[in-house]
């Protein structure tokens, strides 16, 4: 049989290794931001989003961040970001691009800013400083001063909508027309 000095001994040992371990939350803090908790960063993207199997956008940045913001994902391009826009038979509609992208998951909303450049596959070129992308309504559009170049003239304004295709577009306040004549 044990004495109570025995049995008090081997108690100790069994509750020691709990006391003796411990975390402090301001050390995890210090190891771990809670920002490294919350995101991911990768390098060399292409993202693609598709509509019953068929790929309707491809993404492509050369960094890309992904952050939960409460209960939803905010993706970001902060190193620029190249789109292309497929139609029905698979071919590119249109390529965009622009120095900074982000995509808001909640509002299926990608937003793009700095240098941003559209080119559809008929020519025509839209040059703006935003332009926003309402990925559910397949809709394009910006509120800031717009250029857009034809190869047969160019037409500024404020405010740009259009589809997907960039197909379908006009210029909300239209400020002026240019005609290029050879």
């Amino acid at each position: 049989m044990m004495s109570n000095v025995q049995m008090t001994g081997i108690l100790m040992l069994m509750v020691l290794p709990w006391w003796s371990c411990s975390n402090d939350v301001s050390e995890i803090n210090r190891i771990v931001s809670d920002e490294a908790l919350q995101g991911e960063i990768m390098r060399d993207v292409e993202v693609l989003y598709s509509d019953s199997a068929v790929v309707r956008v491809r993404m492509k940045g050369p960094v890309l961040t992904r952050m939960m913001d409460g209960q939803h994902m905010v993706e970001e391009f902060p190193e620029g970001v190249q789109m292309w826009f497929f139609g029905p038979a698979g071919r590119i509609d249109s390529e965009l691009r622009a120095d900074h992208g982000k995509r808001d998951e909640r509002e299926n909303r990608v937003i793009l800013k700095g240098n941003v450049i559209w080119e559809s596959r008929e020519g025509d070129k839209m040059e703006t400083e935003e332009l926003i992308w309402l990925q559910k309504d397949e809709l394009i559009y910006s509120t800031q001063f717009v250029t857009i170049t034809r190869p047969d003239e160019v037409i500024y304004g404020y405010g740009f909508e259009t589809d997907q295709a960039f197909k379908k577009w006009k210029i909300r306040s239209p400020e002026g027309r240019i005609r290029l004549t050879e």
